[in-house]
């Protein structure tokens, strides 16, 4: 039912994002089911925006390299991070907003999430 209410939410989701896309606003999108962060990368796509992707899959030495392309490249708008696998050590103060297209059982993790654009001495 979890997943089920993801994919529920996904139209939603994509339409929120196209407000902050049109904004110029250099946002994360984080999410927790792999279908919800594969329909944010093809919305992307397809609208034509360039976006970094940080998920379980993504390998643990290419993650500081996306970080710097969307903390360094203005042409990088979006930042779509899976909870768990970009929810704790990374620093993507570069975005002025956060957004959660699903939020975690944890509220640990939400707000570990939250906190990669408000890092403290950045």
């Amino acid at each position: 039912i979890y997943t089920e209410s993801a994919e529920v939410k996904i139209p939603g989701v994509l339409d929120y994002m196209q407000t902050m896309i049109e904004g110029g606003c250099k946002f994360l999108i984080f999410a927790h089911h792999l279908s919800m962060l594969d329909a944010i990368e093809h919305y992307l796509i397809k609208k034509k925006v360039t976006f970094i992707r940080i998920d379980g899959s993504t390998p643990t030495s290419s993650r500081q390299m996306l970080v710097t392309e969307f903390q360094e490249r203005e042409d990088v708008k979006v930042a779509v991070l899976a909870i768990r696998a970009a929810g704790v050590g990374l620093t993507l103060t570069a975005a002025s907003t956060v957004i959660f297209a699903e939020l975690s059982w944890t509220p640990g993790d939400i707000v570990q999430a939250e906190d990669r654009a408000h890092r403290i001495g950045q």
